[in-house]
């Protein structure tokens, strides 16, 4: 088949894929997805496309930036490395941008090299991110075996996602990162070698690469076509008994402020606590579900290698190392969920204490507060019972006030009779006999009319004023009413 003629079709993949490729995917719903994402998968910037390329036996790597330079390289270059084992790298900055990869070349190299469809759900997971967000963290190691189009040999394909932690190095509370590579491996029994495509590994895993291309295709006579896979994954693996060492550290932290036996009103453990420690179940919970995928991806890769033993690519011997280390990898694997799970039901211990610390210290609240609410009511009981003795006293003094007023108004009248006989209004003539007679003056009415004009003007304006009073309330009430 000529280069041209491989290359038909690949604008859609993977519509374009021969029937034994495809298989039972469903190709046309993986590429409605596929150009629905590329926008948040691929980059579109000529200057930040990087395709590395390297063999197996050379240390030269070639870096692709083009869609055309990969279109020479494959229809110059490869038809020459044909039978040589290729690592396609793709880096990206970090876990939120895009990897650093084109949709054209993305899609020419797939298509060229026949990637089965189930590999775009492993490049799914590598969108664009601006925040952090709840991840899905979809499982899944998946293989297919089939006859390649000369039907003369076996075509082995895997892929899979690996997650693992590092150090992000950054001035955060939490030092420690999630990361994640992919990784597809295309084994042809006819030419003995594979196409790798590798998404973000890690650098331990780079290094390895490098000396790996060094050797000589078949150097080694227990060379394994999987070699790689354990390399990767021994890479990503050797972080995590750290990560679950961090984890259990802040976890002691909690458990030391609450576990040192002492009074309840002297635990300093407040609603954050309870936060705290939710966000650290989360944690362990993510690494426990990634630690499970990883072991199964570990199960997936050991039936792969069986299946290569059962068709005779790989040598019982080369298996049996193989799956010893697979088995060894797995052991480590239960190890780490074994302590995930121990630290998750400590952390359950824990969230029980605090709760019922918590509930304890809101029943002393509650009994300070009635037992002050009692003294504020006796409190006030004393004070009501001063303020009635006060009344009864100010009520005496109203009486006496009444009684004296009273009083004063019967020796009031008494003076104003006395003060009018004493006025020149009255005269008292003595006759010659020595009789003495009392005579009032014809000006007497004037003192009369005085008086009943001040006594009637004097009702008049005690009506007036008391009216005005009435009238205030209403006329205040208007106006808030208005307002």
């Amino acid at each position: 088949m000529t280069f041209h003629d491989q290359m038909i079709g690949w604008e859609e993949y993977p519509l374009e894929l021969p029937p034994s490729v495809r298989w039972m995917d469903d190709v046309y719903e993986l590429q409605q997805q596929l150009e629905q994402k590329s926008k948040s998968l691929f980059v579109s910037e000529p200057s930040k496309i990087k395709l590395e390329v390297s063999f197996r036996g050379t240390e030269k790597t070639l870096d692709i930036s083009s869609i055309t330079s990969l279109k020479d390289f494959l229809m110059v270059g490869d038809a020459v490395e044909d039978s040589r084992t290729k690592f396609f790298m793709i880096s990206r900055r970090n876990s939120y941008t895009k990897p650093k990869i084109s949709s054209e070349i993305f899609k020419t190299l797939c298509h060229f090299y026949r990637v089965f469809p189930k590999y775009l759900h492993c490049v799914f997971q590598f969108r664009e991110k601006h925040c952090e967000e709840e991840e899905y963290f979809s499982g899944g190691c998946y293989r297919h075996v089939h006859e390649d189009e000369s039907k003369h040999s076996a075509i082995f394909e895997i892929c899979y996602n690996v997650r693992y932690f590092e150090k992000h190095g950054r001035q955060l509370e939490d030092p420690w990162s999630s990361r994640q590579c992919s990784v597809y491996q295309n084994y042809s029994q006819r030419s003995n070698a594979s196409t790798w495509i590798l998404i973000h590994i890690p650098n331990g895993t780079r290094d390895h690469l490098e000396r790996f291309n060094s050797e000589t295709e078949g150097s080694s006579q227990s060379d394994h076509p999987m070699r790689i896979h354990m390399h990767l994954l021994l890479s990503c693996e050797k972080n995590w008994g750290p990560y679950i060492g961090y984890l259990g550290d802040e976890l002691l932290l909690l458990n030391q402020k609450i576990s040192f036996p002492k009074k309840f009103v002297d635990f300093n453990v407040d609603v954050s606590h309870s936060q705290s420690l939710a966000h650290l179940r989360r944690k362990l919970e993510d690494a426990r579900s990634l630690l499970e995928t990883n072991l199964e991806n570990a199960s997936t890769l050991s039936e792969h290698a069986e299946e290569m033993q059962n068709l005779r690519v790989v040598s019982p011997k080369s298996n049996g190392r193989f799956q010893s280390e697979i088995r060894q990898y797995q052991l480590r694997l239960r190890c780490h969920i074994r302590n995930i799970t121990k630290h998750i039901g400590c952390s359950e211990d824990i969230r029980v204490l605090i709760f019922k610390i918590m509930d304890f210290r809101n029943d002393e609240l509650h009994r300070l507060n009635s037992h002050s609410m009692e003294k504020i009511a006796h409190e006030t009981a004393v004070e009501n019972k001063i303020m009635v003795t006060l009344a009864h006293k100010a009520q005496a003094d109203s009486r006496t006030m009444r009684i004296a007023a009273l009083i004063g108004t019967i020796y009031a009248s008494i003076s104003l009779v006395t003060s009018f006989f004493s006025t020149p209004l009255i005269q008292y003539p003595t006759e010659p006999a020595g009789v003495a007679n009392v005579k009032v003056r014809k000006e007497a009415w004037i003192y009369v009319v005085i008086s009943l004009g001040l006594v009637v003007g004097t009702l008049l304006f005690a009506c007036i004023w008391r009216q005005r009073r009435r009238r205030k309330p209403e006329q205040d009430c208007e106006k808030l009413s208005e307002e």
